[in-house]
């Protein structure tokens, strides 16, 4: 791992992060500000989150989401890390002091083979908390299965927050394109998958 590369402004103790020439409006952008700013290059930064290379290289290229579990790998290894500018884009990328450092808490759902009904219920509500939105009966259940999706795919334990960014996107989605069937694209992600 290697030194912070952060630049102190002498009139202030802030710590600021030179971000000249970054784009960061997706958390992937963020992410891979994180490897370069962090690590020596990616196989370091996948040795120290204890993911795979490839996995590194997909998230900074977008091909891929960040986890609720990478950003448990990335709030243990680096305690300066805002995780919630990591997510969301919001405050500074690095915190003056660990101990301004802050966690997703809140409740978690976990999931071990099929969700139940209760937990995509749980999920759709959380996800309608904190992204209001108007819905039809067939909006809200294509909301329902992109819950349930979600839930397949992030076996294990895991903060609401965490999954109900996937769940907003399709939400979205949902909102944007009343007529859009979900299961159409869930179809062609498994085909894509079988491919691969």
């Amino acid at each position: 791992m290697k030194k912070s590369k952060i630049l102190e402004d002498e009139t202030s103790p802030t710590i600021k992060v030179s971000l000249i020439g970054d784009t960061l409006e997706t958390e992937n952008d963020r992410f891979a500000l994180v490897v370069r700013h962090f690590f020596d290059n990616q196989a370091d930064s996948a040795k120290q989150l204890e993911v795979g290379e490839s996995y590194v290289s997909q998230l900074i290229s977008g091909k891929s989401k960040i986890s609720g579990e990478l950003i448990k790998k990335v709030a243990a290894a680096l305690e300066t890390v805002n995780l919630d500018w990591l997510l969301r884009g919001r405050g500074e990328m690095i915190y003056s002091e660990p101990a301004e450092r802050q966690t997703i808490n809140g409740p978690t759902i976990d999931v071990q083979g099929e969700p139940t009904q209760s937990q995509i219920d749980q999920l759709t509500d959380y996800t309608l908390t904190v992204q209001p939105a108007e819905l039809t009966a067939r909006q809200r259940l294509m909301l329902q299965l992109a819950c349930a999706h979600v839930l397949k795919e992030n076996q294990g334990s895991h903060p609401l927050e965490y999954l109900s960014m996937a769940t907003r996107a399709y939400l979205r989605l949902i909102v944007r394109f009343p007529d859009f069937n979900l299961v159409t694209l869930f179809d062609l992600e498994g085909a894509l998958r079988l491919k691969l």
